[in-house]
């Protein structure tokens, strides 16, 4: 494919790559930007199941928030009127532990932990606040550094093992982050107040009531749901814009080669519905589609090379109850940390769409397994289902669709970690002068969603001294 209009192209389109894609058609009309991705529809995470008779659901718990910044804000909510979002009244957790649904918080309470060596732990947790020494990438030893020994290898680490999987000596930080594990809850509310006033103390104790915490210690970003039920129909209005303003969109499709002249990309392969051909003329390539297939393309022998810890499996349990959901109050989600789980997050949609069809207790149940684990475990689902208390039986279920999901969850590993910033400096030595990369890892501890946001933005400013 020959055209005489320079390209930038977009790879990978989910939030990083539909937010660079729209940024850099909206600053520069002129720009031609095409938005390319494996899938044959675009959003990554943001999509939807749609079914005949119950509607639809996403693919687990996701919201949008403020990042602060105008040009971000202006793009990732812009694309809906005001009045289609739903504000959220807060991020609400909650977390099932030690056989108990948590709905004061979602970090563990070790209240709920019999025990007499909780004066132990919590003499340790304090001598680590006054130490303050979380300097580690190691998960065991940031949690040990964190909370004391006792407390980090007794109550912690074996929730970080069950969740990935691996030992936690094993684990970067990053497990820790990904998972509501840097906050423990250990005092009742009234001497909490008092102790929230020190920062060491708060970010290592969290108040056991998170309706109660204070103004001055909210964040003061605001969440946000789309009011019709369905992250896809965000989606779609996203992409609607982006292609009213003259973008392109190629799904189906995936970069098979770059081609690199004088440290610029001056062409890409492109496979398209199982067709390759060239497209010359590339002014830029914006990479969000993973490091790891960046690499493969870039460099398949130093890949090749690279070690890493297969993920772990993912699939996505839509369920319709006739039981009543109003135990988990007004809990947006839940996280499920019990050894020997599947279910790894409930999502509890009337509690943060409340315009969806209320005649409907609709849940999705975020799965994580591995692949020797795969049989039985629709009824392995349905055994925690009640154990959590979603519902009392099977036949509390009206509907119930396991959805295996094609692309995995890498595991936060250290193997993992050290392989993605070596494939990093592999690419940074290379200085390919009009490629950037954005989205999850694509820098060091970059994983949240407005940390990758910014990232991206500050990197897109790139593209207009190209």
């Amino acid at each position: 494919m020959n055209s005489t209009t320079e390209k930038i192209f977009v790879c990978g389109a989910g939030i990083a790559g539909m937010f660079s894609a729209y940024y850099l058609k909206k600053s520069n009309p002129n720009l031609d930007i095409v938005l390319i991705d494996k899938s044959d529809s675009v959003g990554g995470l943001l999509k939807s199941f749609q079914y005949e008779n119950y509607g639809i659901f996403d693919v687990g718990i996701h919201t949008l928030y403020q990042t602060g910044i105008d040009q971000i804000d202006e793009v990732v909510l812009g694309v809906l009127e005001q009045e289609e979002w739903s504000e959220l009244p807060g991020d609400i957790g909650g977390t099932y532990v030690n056989g108990i649904l948590q709905t004061g918080s979602p970090y563990i309470d070790l209240r709920n932990i019999e025990t007499n060596e909780k004066p132990i732990w919590l003499g340790e947790l304090l001598e680590a606040a006054v130490v303050e020494n979380d300097e580690s990438d190691n998960a065991l030893e940031y949690l040990v550094n964190h909370f004391g020994n006792s407390l980090a290898t007794k109550v912690m680490a074996p929730i970080l093992e069950k969740v990935f999987k691996t030992k936690a000596s094993e684990l970067n930080t990053m497990a820790v982050k990904l998972l509501p594990m840097n906050r423990i809850v250990a005092f009742d509310d009234l001497p909490m107040q008092d102790l929230m006033l020190s920062s060491k103390i708060r970010s290592r104790v969290a108040i056991p009531n998170q309706r109660n915490l204070k103004e001055e210690y909210k964040s003061n970003k605001k969440g946000f749901y789309p009011k019709k039920l369905g992250l896809g129909f965000y989606v779609k209005a996203f992409m609607d814009d982006f292609l009213k303003m003259g973008g392109h969109i190629w799904t189906n499709s995936q970069i098979a080669k770059i081609n690199i002249s004088s440290n610029e990309i001056c062409s890409l392969n492109v496979i398209k519905n199982n067709e390759e051909f060239t497209v010359e003329n590339v002014k830029g390539l914006c990479w969000g589609a993973g490091l790891p297939v960046l690499s493969w393309v870039l460099d398949p022998g130093f890949t090749k090379e690279l070690n890493f810890d297969p993920p772990l499996k993912n699939a996505i349990v839509n369920v319709v109850t006739s039981k009543n959901v109003d135990r988990f109050k007004d809990l947006q989600y839940v996280y499920v940390l019990d050894g020997g789980y599947s279910i790894f997050r409930v999502a509890i949609y009337k509690n943060y769409c409340p315009n969806m069809d209320n005649e409907l207790n609709k849940i999705s149940l975020e799965i994580l397994y591995l692949k020797d684990e795969e049989e039985g475990l629709e009824d392995k689902i349905l055994q925690e289902m009640i154990n959590i208390g979603i519902v009392d039986c099977k036949n509390d279920l009206s509907f119930f669709q396991l959805e295996k999901l094609t692309a995995g969850v890498p595991r936060p590993t250290q193997k993992n970690i050290s392989s993605i910033r070596d494939i990093r400096n592999n690419i940074s030595a290379k200085k390919i002068n009009n490629l950037i990369c954005v989205g999850s890892l694509a820098e060091d501890n970059l994983y949240f969603q407005s940390d990758i946001l910014k990232d991206a933005l500050k990197k897109l400013k790139h593209f207009a001294n190209i």
